[in-house]
């Protein structure tokens, strides 16, 4: 089951995606660009996914997701690709959702992210909430303000 799982991981970054989506009963589709997209033609029955949950979760999560319906995880494909996971009970079954996490923190510059972000990242006192829907750069943004605090500042950050 995992090797199903590591073959729609690596089409996922093959084709650029940023999310996997798995629903039993329904055919496994890549988000690219904000659109999704099918990945052949095969429905994942509720049996794979949960025989896919069982091994990359310890028995701790695992349990977990049975009694709660929900479950936030990390699952590594490699070196150089790590996920976050979130499985989840619809009417239909079992779902998941796995996110490419970025390995390399790009800088406020390299994100090309407005002046003021850099200035937020320099305030000595305040609150700074940083909103959106999901997939708008919040993780990113922050990830990229903290790395240039570390880099200017002698600070404990707490997250």
């Amino acid at each position: 089951m995992e090797k199903k799982l590591q073959f729609y991981l690596k089409n996922l970054i093959h084709n650029g995606g940023s999310d996997l989506h798995l629903k039993s009963g329904s055919i496994v589709r890549l988000r690219v660009s904000g659109d999704l997209l099918k990945l052949g033609d095969k429905h994942i029955s509720h049996e794979e996914l949960d025989g896919i949950a069982q091994e990359i979760l310890t028995p701790e999560q695992y349990e977990t997701l049975v009694e709660t319906k929900e479950l936030d995880a990390t699952y590594v494909l490699d070196e150089d690709n790590r996920f976050r996971v979130n499985f989840f009970y619809q009417l239909d079954g079992l779902s998941a959702v796995l996110r490419i996490i970025p390995t390399k923190i790009l800088t406020i510059e390299e994100l090309k992210l407005p002046k003021i972000i850099t200035e937020l990242s320099e305030m000595h006192r305040g609150l700074v909430l940083v909103t959106g829907v999901t997939g708008s750069g919040k993780s990113t943004t922050l990830a990229s303000m903290l790395n240039h605090i570390n880099a200017t500042r002698k600070k404990h950050i707490i997250t």
